[in-house]
């Protein structure tokens, strides 16, 4: 399950490749959703949002980056990953996602991938991924794309179900096949895909459980939510206010749950003495064609209770000036300084492995440089 979520890593940079490569410019939807933290919940374990998908898109048309796909000269390169992109998304059975690319159309206004973990599915151990999508002037044409891929699928030997939830409709495909898991040795069951509209607003989700609370909370169904939870809103208050893209990992979730799964209780005490067993989230944030003629703006921070310890300790830099060195050209345009104690960094692994490897650590202090 854990390398399943570690598998989203890159998303960051994907989603941009991805809104760079597909996206065509369509008109901006006037719905208003509430916080897309106010509609996932409490146990996800990781974040991705982008509040204006269209205003995101023209402002990466902006960028060097943006003008470097809409070269002339990578045609052929824009074109391979199209392709590429449809024949993994074919390989891997990802009914919506393939309508999204089929449909030539994508989201106008809010744009939120999630993964979640919780307790309220039926299989409470697995990853459920998630995806609100807003389309604005665009809804009838993915309507129709959908439709068209959902009864192609059925053809196929799918299965489809529907159930009203709040009065919304709710469809779920079921991918027909002889083998029980499309991972035997993760037990991963095979696809599903449960899925709605709530006027211009696409919600998707691999679980039907995680469906239904996002449609819950929408209706102003009270429930606990990611964003009821002090560490997500600290972390999302210290990113800043200007988000154009930003994506949240609940580290203190994960960490529930790679200690759940390990029966031995040895993962618990081996984060403690890295000192891992404190870091309760990670908080990413990017602006798109921000000040100063800069091209991507982007900060990140990582959240620690209590003090640092461990690994962290040992990766700690500290604050000081910035002198450039007398031989440092007045044309250079780029400069990177690191303020690391390598001392302080070498005195806590030797704290570390003393406490865990005691002959290694006693071969350092014999073999100690400083």
């Amino acid at each position: 399950m854990i390398k399943s979520c570690f598998k989203t890593a890159p998303l960051a940079k994907t989603l941009l490749l991805w809104i760079l490569v597909f996206c065509p410019f369509y008109q901006a939807t006037a719905v208003t959703l509430p916080d897309s933290a106010r509609l996932v919940p409490e146990e996800t374990i990781f974040l991705v949002n982008i509040e204006n998908f269209e205003q995101l898109y023209q402002q990466l048309q902006n960028t060097n980056w943006g003008r470097l796909f809409n070269d002339p000269a990578m045609a052929n390169f824009v074109k391979d990953i199209k392709s590429k992109s449809r024949a993994r998304l074919e390989a891997r059975g990802d009914e919506i996602a393939k309508a999204i690319i089929d449909a030539n159309a994508l989201p106008t206004g809010r744009v939120t991938f999630a993964l979640t973990a919780s307790s309220r599915s039926a299989m409470p151990k697995l990853p459920h991924i998630l995806l609100i999508s807003q389309w604005g002037t665009q809804t009838d044409k993915i309507k129709k794309t959908i439709n068209k891929i959902t009864a192609k699928s059925l053809n196929e030997g799918a299965r489809r179900t529907e159930e009203i939830y709040h009065k919304i409709e709710i469809i779920t495909l079921i991918k027909n096949s002889d083998q029980p898991y499309i991972d035997p040795v993760m037990k991963l069951p095979q696809l599903q895909i449960s899925y709605c509209f709530i006027d211009d607003v696409l919600l998707a989700s691999s679980d039907i459980d995680t469906l239904k609370f996002v449609i819950a909370r929408i209706k102003n169904t009270m429930g606990r939510t990611l964003a009821d939870d002090p560490d997500y809103t600290e972390t999302i208050k210290a990113l800043g206010t200007h988000r154009d893209f930003n994506f949240y990992i609940n580290v203190k979730q994960i960490l529930k749950l790679i200690i759940a799964e390990d029966l031995s209780g040895q993962m618990n005490t081996m984060l403690s003495k890295l000192g891992l067993d404190n870091i309760t989230a990670l908080g990413f944030t990017l602006d798109v064609a921000g000040k100063n003629d800069t091209s991507l703006s982007a900060k990140m921070l990582l959240k620690v209770n209590g003090p640092k310890t461990g690994v962290l300790k040992m990766l700690e830099l500290e604050s000081d000036l910035i002198n450039p060195p007398q031989f440092l050209d007045s044309s250079a345009c780029s400069l990177f300084f690191i303020n690391w104690d390598i001392k302080k960094a070498y005195d806590e692994i030797y704290r570390i492995l003393l406490d865990i490897a005691p002959p290694i650590a006693s071969e350092m202090f014999c073999k100690n440089p400083f």
